[in-house]
């Protein structure tokens, strides 16, 4: 892959995933259960493809989560969610803002 092309798709994934977390986030504090997991499992699904295995899993952790009694766990899961994808930013070198 082309280094401009690579460039492009890291700024995708940071551009895409954070608006994603925020409206987890949001999903969340207004117990959307079905709008959690639906985007906890697109969160996923680019993280994996990303290689990004940690943060593939927090989010796996988020989807199973949501439909059990354990959801209100997800909260808390999403700082740790978010300390990862802060993390995989910086390993692509791409600034969050």
């Amino acid at each position: 892959m082309g280094r401009d092309l690579t460039a492009r798709l890291a700024e995708l994934f940071v551009r895409d995933n954070r608006k994603r977390l925020d409206e987890l986030r949001d999903a969340v504090q207004r117990a959307d259960m079905p709008a959690v997991g639906r985007l906890a499992h697109a969160i996923k699904g680019i993280a994996a493809n990303l290689g990004a295995e940690h943060l593939a899993k927090l989010c796996a952790d988020v989807e199973t989560r949501v439909g059990t009694a354990e959801f209100g766990v997800t909260s808390e899961c999403l700082d740790e969610l978010e300390r990862e994808f802060t993390r995989v930013c910086a390993a692509l070198a791409v600034d969050r803002e």
